[in-house]
């Protein structure tokens, strides 16, 4: 069982922003004190519901302050940069750290990121696509041009080449059905949400394994993550209770800031119709009130005491068969209650996990 952390940089009421930063260098040196198998940084823009706005930059950072954990980015957003740069600054990552940098890839979904960077939101899918291939191109054969109707240059070599064959591990966000037929058309594991239930998240695999083997993959050789929030304490009321309101607040923060489904309303944005679709749904069912999801995430996620915990991820490990884990301790508070969580799940919950075969 690989067993990681996710580095959100949220910084909540009456935190600072340099104390967040401090913190999340902090969970990262724990992270490889406890053998965990790697850290993920977010990017966001423009909100505090994350301050990483620039994730290759940090998992350098991080990188050059370990010595064996791998540091991924969950997610790089394609779509504002340019993707030779991306190519060029991932594989100078892969090169320093002798393989340990993985690329976690996405196409965003705040839209004031697009209207500054200069991204565009309607065709954002086939950015992400394009972007990707051009970026894979350089990595695998040293060289990449762009022949699209959305970035054209000539062949040029790119340096250095990557310390991995074939590049960096690469692995993509993936919510919409359209995400992952594409996902699985490339063979490019998935990164899961912590928001999903089971159920989806069984049926997003099922379509992937059935679209990966139509295309020449092997579906079980591909290693999916799953991020979950996880928030341990041998008092399962106060963890639940501290983790309620920093996800209130956090999601709160996400819908003031990110604007998407007012902009999809408004400029009928199609490479978004699930999300939207999905949005008008939990809004007819009631699901969209911020008390609500918070609860939908304590209800799906490992927060509470060891054994709670335990028998949650336990029964979703078991019904997707997945080994990678991704942990989100920040809803646990301050930095003392997530470095004690963070060692309450390596002693009290790991252990007893289901392992993969």
């Amino acid at each position: 069982m690989n067993i990681g952390i996710y580095l959100t940089t949220a910084v909540p009421p009456g935190r600072q922003q340099a104390e967040i930063l401090d913190s999340s260098l902090e969970y990262a040196r724990l992270a490889e004190e406890l053998n965990y198998e790697s850290v993920w940084v977010l990017e966001h823009h423009f909100t505090k519901y994350g301050i990483c706005s620039s994730p290759l930059v940090m998992a350098g950072f991080i990188l050059g302050r370990t010595s064996r954990l791998k540091v991924g980015t969950a997610i790089s957003i394609l779509t504002i940069e340019h993707p030779v740069r991306l190519a060029e600054q991932a594989a100078l990552l892969d090169q320093l750290s002798k393989g340990r940098f993985l690329f976690g890839v996405g196409r965003g979904l705040f839209s004031r990121d697009f209207g500054v960077f200069g991204g565009d939101l309607r065709h954002s899918r086939e950015t992400m696509r394009v972007w990707l291939s051009i970026i894979q191109d350089a990595w695998r054969q040293g060289r990449c041009c762009g022949t699209s109707n959305l970035l054209k240059f000539e062949s040029v070599p790119v340096y250095p080449e990557p310390f991995t064959v074939n590049g960096p591990a690469t692995y993509t966000a993936a919510m919409s059905p359209a995400t992952v037929e594409w996902a699985a058309s490339m063979g490019i594991p998935m990164l899961i949400q912590h928001d999903v239930e089971d159920e989806e998240k069984i049926s997003n695999l099922e379509l992937y394994r059935s679209v990966t083997a139509d295309h020449g993959h092997d579906p079980e050789s591909i290693d999916h993550s799953l991020s979950v929030v996880v928030g341990v304490d041998n008092d399962g009321a106060a963890i639940r209770e501290r983790a309620r309101y920093y996800l209130g607040w956090w999601m709160e923060e996400a819908q003031r800031d990110t604007k998407i489904m007012d902009v999809i309303e408004e400029q009928k944005l199609a490479d978004y119709d699930w999300h939207y679709r999905k949005w008008k749904e939990a809004v007819r069912k009631g699901e969209t009130a911020t008390a609500v999801r918070a609860d939908k995430i304590l209800r799906l996620n490992p927060i509470g005491t060891p054994e709670e915990c335990i028998e949650k991820l336990a029964r979703t490990i078991k019904a997707t068969g997945i080994s990678r884990i991704i942990c989100g301790f920040e809803a646990a508070g301050e930095r003392q209650d997530v470095l004690k969580s963070m060692e309450l799940f390596e002693h009290q919950v790991r252990p007893y996990l289901p392992r993969q075969q």
